[in-house]
């Protein structure tokens, strides 16, 4: 039986292991999630057992094409922990309750586009400082100008491809 796990601990015990080895094991971990930073790697190990704690970043993709979000899920899956909405009032509710790492805005979208939602995320003080970047087909020259002076952190070209995507996304991050 196998299942996938989207988490921010990812780890193994080798067993037997005492019921003191297991509870100092796991206050070594606890420290250590206390000391690490959003996105950190630290790797933890003994020679009874070992853990790895790998935090991925989270994305949130806001886009009202399904294909795109399939896509871009599919695309971003390994490296990091993705979430979809298909709105910009639906990004607004997800973030109610989440806090991603970086939000990946459509330009286009009914109701409410891109450079709006991005106004009312900017206008929230409990979300105001999380990271927008525009991930749009819109490539006018004049729409991309009004974007840009929403002040997101940056503007990428669906049809730049995925290597160029994902590039993008990990210099932002650094890496």
């Amino acid at each position: 039986y196998h299942q996938s796990v989207q988490s921010d601990i990812v780890g193994y015990i080798i067993t037997p292991v005492t019921e003191t080895q297991f509870l100092n094991r796991m206050r070594t971990i606890w420290d250590a999630m206390k000391k690490k930073k959003p996105g950190e790697k630290t790797k933890l190990s003994d020679t009874t057992f070992g853990f790895q704690i790998q935090t991925k970043r989270r994305i949130l993709v806001v886009d009202d094409d399904p294909v795109c979000l399939r896509q871009m899920m599919n695309l971003l899956k390994n490296d990091y922990i993705v979430s979809v909405v298909k709105s910009g009032q639906d990004c607004l509710d997800f973030l109610k309750h989440d806090k991603p790492d970086l939000i990946l805005l459509d330009y286009e979208m009914p109701e409410m586009n891109g450079v709006e939602t991005l106004g009312k995320i900017r206008k929230h003080i409990d979300y105001d400082k999380i990271p927008v970047l525009f991930l749009t087909a819109v490539s006018d020259k004049q729409l991309v100008q009004e974007a840009l002076l929403s002040k997101p952190q940056g503007y990428i070209l669906k049809n730049s491809g995925s290597a160029a995507i994902i590039k993008k996304i990990e210099s932002f991050f650094g890496g």
